[in-house]
């Protein structure tokens, strides 16, 4: 006999390709209510390809992490919507190469809205309806966390400044 999932929608960020499409697809497979909330609605090739070689029903939403005021309407409407939230996947994220004396404070502000202010709007917004169903939250980290690269101190810094908070 298998388990049905629990009530509630879970919100996958950073969903369009990659990991998070990955993840929104094997939920839904599972039979989650996954709602796929995408930076852009033209940037979803990627999920598009996986849900239709796996026939998942996925709702896509645009959501601009970077966007503070955006957050909490998003999750309010998504929980009211299907009942509560299960869980948030907090995958959205950037990253870059370049070297220290090269780049600017613009990027390192901008790995830092996405990578890091992004995800603690998500879960301040998520967590009472978290608490409430008893659900989870979740942020994809990086080995970027924990371990410096050369390359790549905007990233690593975005990344240990994530694992930090979310340990707190």
């Amino acid at each position: 006999m298998t388990a049905r999932p629990p009530a509630g929608a879970v919100i996958v960020t950073g969903a369009g390709s990659g990991v998070g499409a990955s993840t929104a697809v094997a939920l839904a497979e599972r039979g989650h209510r996954v709602v796929a909330a995408v930076h852009s609605l033209d940037r979803v090739a990627g999920l598009d390809a996986l849900t239709a070689r796996s026939g998942a029903e996925i709702h896509v939403a645009e959501l601009d992490v970077t966007d503070e005021a955006s957050i909490a309407p998003f999750v309010d409407g998504v929980a009211a919507r299907h009942g509560g939230l299960h869980a948030v996947v907090s995958n959205a994220g950037v990253t870059g190469v370049d070297t220290f004396e090269n780049e600017d404070l613009a990027s390192y502000r901008r790995m830092f809205e996405v990578n890091v202010f992004g995800p603690v709007k998500l879960l301040k917004s998520g967590l009472p309806h978290l608490r409430a169903g008893g659900g989870r939250f979740i942020a994809v980290g990086s080995v970027a966390g924990v371990l410096g690269l050369p390359f790549q101190e905007a990233y690593a810094g975005s990344k240990f400044a994530l694992e930090g908070i979310l340990e707190g």
